[in-house]
């Protein structure tokens, strides 16, 4: 088993979670856009996989106000790591990477 097995699964559970909440009344995903800010702050303070989770589930949320799938959203993904294999990358001096433009 490879590290990357279960993710497909977690996404598609925390999508169907979120659509759950939607249904009962409280729809998370409407705003997730603006909390995913908020839980990267979080996690950039606090690299845990709790903190890793919430940025995962506030883009699931807006992925799911959008109408996206997470096939859309793994499509994306991909074409972007593929535009980002064609770019030069640059060391900034906070010691993250940029890519040139």
């Amino acid at each position: 088993m490879n590290d990357e097995a279960g993710v497909d699964e977690a996404l598609v559970t925390g999508m169907s979670w979120l659509r759950m909440m939607r249904l009962s009344g409280i729809d998370l995903t409407v705003t997730a856009h603006l909390k995913t800010l908020e839980e990267a702050k979080e996690f950039a303070l606090e690299p845990s996989l709790e903190e890793a989770a919430d940025v995962i589930l506030t883009i699931a949320g807006a992925a799911i106000n959008r109408g996206w799938t997470i096939k859309e959203l793994g499509d994306a993904i991909v074409q972007k790591i593929l535009i980002n294999m064609e770019r030069e990358w640059v060391r900034s001096e906070d010691g993250t990477y940029r890519h040139k433009d």
